[in-house]
């Protein structure tokens, strides 16, 4: 997924959230529904930055233990 396609879906959550929390008609159950969905969309649009992370939090604690190792 390219860099264009991310930002139309992080602005598309945006949009629908900042609706929701201009819009006092919404019940609790819609609210939390629109939530999931807007979290679900996120979570789909961006497996290769949550890897990305994780690789590198993994790096971070095997240069830590390794440091540990030398002492």
């Amino acid at each position: 997924m390219d860099i264009k396609s991310y930002l139309s879906v992080f602005t598309s959550v945006g949009s629908t959230l900042k609706e929701m929390s201009q819009n006092q008609n919404y019940t609790f159950k819609q609210k939390k529904e629109i939530m999931s969905n807007c979290l679900t969309k996120l979570e789909k649009a961006s497996p290769p930055l949550a890897f990305e992370m994780e690789q590198q939090q993994r790096i971070t604690e095997h240069t830590v233990v390794r440091k540990r190792l030398r002492i």
